[in-house]
């Protein structure tokens, strides 16, 4: 790991593992009705398979900068992720994804109505989470935050839609796709908690700014894992964007730098709409052999070391070293 991200501080391991802890505990207590099953055993299905909670964490830790103790951003904390989850059940009918953490997908594992309907059910339950925070002026910017950051979700959703019919595409093209896709999120996520923490204006900013940097970084860690990780962690088949015909970044990156012999291959995989699955080894072989792994990489470091930059602005304490471990664990992790 590059050292300009080394978490440093035990104290920050220790008050993110706290605070991930609360949000496990806030989502257990959570109140979900369960008839009529069509509709809530979905949702429920969802629920039971957390995934890593990373957003919610953002939240908490966000509203903690100036108050260690607070608990004021629990309830946009599991709207986030609500919200979040929604976008996953959509997202997996409309790339007609098989997994999700290692699971069926919820229209595989019941049918598509049943995962269009569950799915808008847990972004009415978002909003319904969100309105749950004290304080009629802080709701209302979050409300506005929250809004804004839906529509670029779709937006971002749209584009990768866009992207997957073009010719090619540009990496320009894809970080605007996953600016909104991806870094939307996480930077409404650290906004809405700086709101409710009642960070100043210039703080709001670096929040931002550090939740972009982030989720670019997390996206383009996530391309390059799909196509390197282990089968036996990943939790949906390796090489799934591949087979897909994802302009994911590694392979974008791979067009830019591949020499004029090696870009037939990335031509056939761009007008054929991707590979097959017996052909992803070879792949990735190749994206290696013309140094796109190692330019991925590079760029994952970039991000983050932008990030924990950005950072060093924020109020010190137990909650901005959670941060910084945080993005730590994240540019390590290899699921």
């Amino acid at each position: 790991m590059n050292s300009v991200v080394a978490d440093g501080s035990a104290r920050g391991v220790q008050f993110l593992d706290q605070s991930q802890t609360e949000i496990d505990t806030a989502f257990a207590e959570l109140k979900v009705a369960n008839t009529p099953h069509y509709l809530y055993d979905p949702v429920h299905y969802v629920l039971e398979n957390a995934g890593k909670r990373l957003r919610p964490v953002l939240v908490v830790l966000a509203s903690r900068l100036r108050d260690p103790r607070s608990t004021a951003g629990f309830p946009a904390a599991i709207a986030v992720q609500l919200f979040h989850d929604f976008t996953l059940v959509h997202d997996d009918i409309m790339d007609n994804s098989d997994e999700r953490r290692g699971r069926p997908s919820v229209f595989k594992q019941f049918d598509s109505s049943a995962a269009i309907l569950s799915g808008d059910l847990l972004l009415c339950l978002a909003y319904t989470n969100l309105a749950r925070t004290s304080g009629d002026t802080v709701k209302g910017r979050m409300l506005d935050v929250f809004n804004r950051m839906a529509v670029k979700v779709c937006e971002g959703q749209a584009l990768d839609s866009e992207l997957a019919a073009s010719s090619a595409g540009s990496l320009q093209e894809y970080l605007l796709m996953i600016d909104g896709k991806t870094a939307a999120l996480l930077e409404a996520c650290l906004e809405i908690g700086g709101i409710v923490g009642g960070v100043d204006e210039g703080g709001l900013a670096r929040l931002r700014s550090i939740g972009n940097c982030m989720g670019r970084a997390f996206q383009i860690q996530d391309d390059l894992l799909d196509i390197v990780a282990d089968n036996s962690s990943w939790g949906k088949p390796v090489g799934g964007d591949l087979v897909e015909g994802k302009r994911s970044y590694p392979v974008l990156k791979g067009y830019e730098l591949a020499p004029s012999a090696e870009k037939e291959w990335f031509d056939a995989y761009f007008n054929n709409g991707g590979i097959s699955i017996d052909e992803v080894d070879s792949a990735r072989l190749l994206l290696e052999s013309v140094g796109a792994f190692a330019a991925t990489r590079k760029e994952v470091e970039k991000y983050t070391g932008q990030a924990v930059s950005e950072l060093t602005e924020l109020p010190a304490g137990p909650a901005r070293d959670a941060l910084r471990a945080m993005i730590a664990r994240l540019n390590s992790r290899s699921h």
